[in-house]
């Protein structure tokens, strides 16, 4: 006897020898076949039958029996004809291989009972065809969905098993109530109303492209369920969404306000679309991967709790690149990065009065307006691990943000570093740049602790900038170090609009024939000879006193290793 593994089909030459078989498959149902029931529409004399409990409208001359294999193909069928079911029907599997237009149940008096479903992508154009029956699973089911235009089963869907779409055309489900999980393999599947998916989603995964639409509906997925966007997969929602755990392995989410109230885990891939997610998603987790992983919402990533982005490092340049603004729903809530990895936010933020931490990897902070970072005291902790805060943007500098100061703060063996610049997402490059805190409108302070470093580097002519308008305050045990080749005679590593409090305590990389100059409000590297570039400096730092000499372990190795944001030149 044959393998059949999962499939109830059964090869022509087969059913000369099997009569019923019955096909256990642990725990998804049984599958019974009956092999030489194969049964094809005709539409009895004429082609004009149009009840399933006819036995004339069949070819063999009998109503499908249970379990049968039915087919429909253009024989019979007249464009919108209707086929009513005219009493309950339990078969194995329904095979369509038409283009006709027709409808398949006149009424929700009766029911289909079955497992799978094909449409087939005959010659021809496929005009649209409507399962209008009721339908139950009798096990988990198989629905491959092939041709031009849209299969349409409008009737629901019941049962306690689930639902595999496959196929490259596109199957849309009305309102069901199957309890089991949708998987979508390739193909389109469409929601025509709410709650068309009752159990878990999970889309993509295979060779082909697999999409998910529910843009026309709220609340096409029920409340608290789990959605993974596979590799090749797409899901695209309308508004009012409740989702418990949202997964993106190189695949695309899509939202119009949706609400992720449990965690949600990326590796590679998008969440984007023209609304917001919101949600109590306490955990943002990226895992160690070769591609990005972007958040391209164009509203917020809004959360009503304390956040936690654990990004892994990968072999990404970038491990999440978010180009929405991160806010949480209070002044009680924090926002904070941890992992390894590197995170890049590209967009103004109005988090509220609460911290934003950086106690491990790299944030880089690249928007062009407002504040990167929100409301929030940006505070880099490296407690455990190194921590590195750097970008080209803008943090705080808002009117009202009075508490957007930034504060770095290391441990032994561990240094929080603030490297102006930013890195090039495609080859890992360091990028020359500046880093602003505060404004003329609103001033901010930085504030360098035991155990912090300022890293800037040069390139030729240019080099990293540190740019505050507010108060400068230099703890006794922090460091300055420098990388690079210089070729001007002097560069602005750091200003400040109001006071300076110390100085660093640590100098590294200083060039030979280059000195530390404090004026009044700026640090600068000035070539030995060379005029200052202020007048009143307060004090002098040279290379003669400090090693010249660039230690990863002063930045943070894992940085350094990476994303050479700071790197020797």
């Amino acid at each position: 006897m044959p393998a059949l593994g999962n499939s109830p089909n059964i090869l022509e030459g087969d059913r000369q020898t099997f009569g019923r078989l019955y096909v256990s498959l642990g725990g998804s149902g049984i599958k019974y076949v009956d092999a030489s029931a194969i049964v094809t529409w005709d539409g009895g004399t004429g082609g004009t039958g149009t009840s399933w409990n006819t036995a004339a409208n069949w070819n063999p001359d009998t109503v499908p029996p249970t379990w049968a294999i039915v087919t429909f193909t253009d024989t019979g069928l007249a464009g919108g004809k209707i086929i009513s079911l005219d009493a309950n029907q339990t078969i194995n599997s329904l095979d369509i291989q038409s283009i006709t237009n027709f409808t398949l149940g006149s009424s929700a008096a009766y029911t289909l009972s079955l497992i799978d479903l094909k449409r087939e992508d005959v010659a021809g154009t496929e005009a649209t065809q409507t399962l209008a029956a009721p339908v139950t699973l009798l096990s988990n089911g198989t629905w491959q969905i092939d041709g031009s235009a849209a299969f349409v089963v409008s009737g629901g869907v019941a049962g306690a098993f689930g639902l595999t779409k496959t196929g490259s055309g596109e199957l849309d489900l009305g309102a069901t109530s199957y309890t089991g999980d949708t998987t979508v393999l390739a193909g389109t599947l469409k929601a025509i109303a709410a709650n068309a998916i009752l159990g878990n989603l999970a889309v993509g995964g295979g060779t082909s492209a697999a999409v998910f639409d529910g843009s026309g509906q709220s609340n096409a997925i029920a409340n608290s369920k789990n959605v993974s966007v596979l590799t090749n997969g797409t899901v695209t929602l309308g508004s009012a969404e409740n989702i418990n755990a949202l997964i993106v392995n190189g695949g695309t989410f899509n939202t119009n306000y949706s609400y992720v109230n449990g965690s949600i885990t990326m590796t590679g891939g998008v969440i984007g679309g023209a609304g917001a997610i919101y949600g109590t998603h306490s955990s943002i987790t990226t895992l160690a991967s070769a591609t990005m992983a972007m958040f391209n919402v164009a509203n917020n990533i809004y959360n009503f709790a304390n956040s936690t982005y654990n990004i892994a490092d990968g072999a990404a340049v970038v491990d999440l690149k978010v180009n929405g603004a991160l806010l949480a729903g209070g002044a009680g809530y924090s926002i904070s990065k941890t992992g390894a990895g590197l995170m890049m936010l590209t967009a103004a933020s109005s988090q509220a009065d609460a911290n934003f931490n950086v106690t491990n990897g790299m944030l880089l902070v690249n928007n062009a307006t407002g504040s990167g970072t929100g409301k929030s005291a940006v505070n880099v902790s490296a407690t455990t691990a190194n921590a590195t805060l750097g970008g080209t943007g803008i943090i705080g500098g808002v009117s009202t943000y009075t508490a957007a100061n930034v504060s770095l703060t290391g441990s032994a063996g561990f240094t929080a570093t603030l490297a102006p610049g930013s890195v090039d997402e495609t080859t890992g490059a360091h990028i020359i740049g500046t880093l602003t805190v505060g404004s003329a409108t609103q001033a901010n302070n930085v504030t360098f602790n035991n155990f912090s470093t300022l890293a800037t580097a040069i390139s030729g002519t240019t080099n990293d900038r540190l740019t505050i308008n507010g108060n400068l305050t230099i703890v006794a045990g922090a460091t300055l170090a420098i990388t690079g080749t210089p070729t001007a005679a002097s560069y602005t590593l750091a200003s400040w609009t109001g006071t300076r409090t110390g100085t660093f305590a640590t100098l590294t990389g200083v060039p030979s024939g280059y000195t530390i100059v404090y004026n009044a409000n700026s640090i600068t590297l000035q070539q030995t000879g060379a005029a200052a570039p202020k007048k009143n400096h307060k004090a002098v730092q040279s290379n003669s006193l400090v090693t010249a000499t660039f230690s990863n372990t002063q930045i943070g190795s894992d940085e350094l290793k990476k994303k050479e944001l700071i790197q020797s030149r």
